[in-house]
């Protein structure tokens, strides 16, 4: 009976290891059609995943180069009306008489229309310096309003000469502040501008 008790658990024994070897194999192979499958499926999910995000990305490249060309033009649109209102106070300071005056005041409003309009693509740092920098311009103006009127009426004022004398420095003044403002606000825009390359 040992005997015949060793047999069988020689043949299951044999039929074991078989039965082993053959599952492990099986298990192998499907684990790798699984596996397969799966780096299929994670593949394909990658691939859809990048295509999204690079459509996005895109779009958003475009919209940032966008508002950086609109921010140059906008920039470059405001300079140049800045540099037509330097070129009015500098022709004011000149010689300053009523006509100048009106076309100095009408410059100032036209640019303080084009930073208004610029104020959602300019940093408030650049739209309050702008600020700043028209209000110089407008008290140069009245600075320069007053000039021509202590001149235009010398026989009204008790102190001519004093008057004058002072409205005159006091303009000098005012216009080597706004010239200080500008040329702060052209280094900063320059440097803004240099950042969107």
């Amino acid at each position: 009976m040992t005997e015949v008790i060793l047999q069988f658990l020689g043949a299951v024994g044999s039929a074991g290891a078989i039965l082993f070897g053959l599952s492990s194999w099986l298990g192998k192979v499907w684990a790798s059609r699984i596996l397969a499958v799966e780096q299929v499926k994670y593949a394909r999910a990658l691939h859809e995943a990048t295509a999204k995000y690079d459509q996005q990305l895109e779009i958003a490249k475009t919209a940032i180069n966008r508002y950086s060309e609109s921010q140059f033009a906008r920039y470059d649109q405001l300079w140049q009306s800045l540099c037509e209102l330097r070129t009015a106070g500098d022709d004011l300071w000149e010689a300053a008489s009523p006509e100048k005056v009106k076309r100095f005041a009408k410059q100032v409003r036209d640019t303080r229309l084009s930073v208004q309009k610029s104020a959602l693509i300019l940093t408030e740092e650049h739209y309050r310096g702008l600020l700043s920098a028209l209000d110089s311009f407008d008290q140069f103006n009245l600075g320069k309003s007053n000039l021509v009127r202590l001149r235009s009426h010398p026989r009204e004022q008790a102190y001519d000469e004093y008057s004058i004398r002072e409205s005159i420095e006091h303009n000098g003044q005012l216009r080597e502040s706004y010239s200080r403002k500008l040329e702060t606000l052209r280094l900063h825009l320059k440097k803004q501008i240099g950042g969107m390359q």
